[in-house]
């Protein structure tokens, strides 16, 4: 068998081998970047949104390509939609989020104790401050001086004791 094809046949080969090489070559130029493909749905920290934020980026995107004043309008119109739409899912988002509240870690636990354990000193400590100052003004010589460096020494263990006893938190 014998493959001979007439110069006819080969441009006709040709020209569909050229428009399957263009058809391609047009796909890869005109496709979505591949890390906007790959973090579709992401949010810059890798996880995904809890919010769906596609609807006012699209609005967003649109308005751009207003022309007329009536498209304008229709524009604003479909991106303040998307806003209050984009506030009701986060509206809900903190709803759900309040109502099944993760659980509870062991640490967390534990400075909640410790947190707890340090009010009650410092409200004790206080009280006892209270006491002393109340006892101050029937005080006289030795006692009132017994009764005033007791009030400066609760002053200094009740602010010594915070720091010493509650572990440093470092919120930035």
């Amino acid at each position: 068998m014998q493959l001979r094809m007439k110069p006819h046949q080969w441009m006709a080969t040709f020209g569909l081998l050229g428009l399957v090489l263009a058809t391609a070559l047009g796909l890869i130029l005109t496709r979505e970047p591949e890390q906007s493909i790959s973090n579709a749905g992401q949010a810059p920290g890798g996880e995904a949104p809890l919010i769906d934020e596609h609807p006012l980026q699209t609005a967003r995107a649109l308005a751009t390509l207003a022309s007329g004043s009536d498209e304008q309008r229709l524009a604003q119109q479909a991106m303040k939609v998307a806003d209050r739409e984009l506030d009701l899912a986060f509206a809900s988002g903190l709803r759900d989020a309040a109502e099944h509240s993760a659980p509870s870690k062991p640490e967390t636990k534990e400075l909640y104790a410790r947190a707890s354990q340090a009010q009650a000193r410092v409200k004790a400590d206080q009280e006892r401050i209270d006491q002393l100052t109340k006892q101050l003004p029937s005080a006289s010589g030795d006692r009132e001086a017994n009764l005033q460096q007791q009030i400066d020494l609760a002053h200094e263990f009740s602010g010594n004791s915070i720091s010493m006893k509650l572990p440093s938190t470092n919120t930035t």
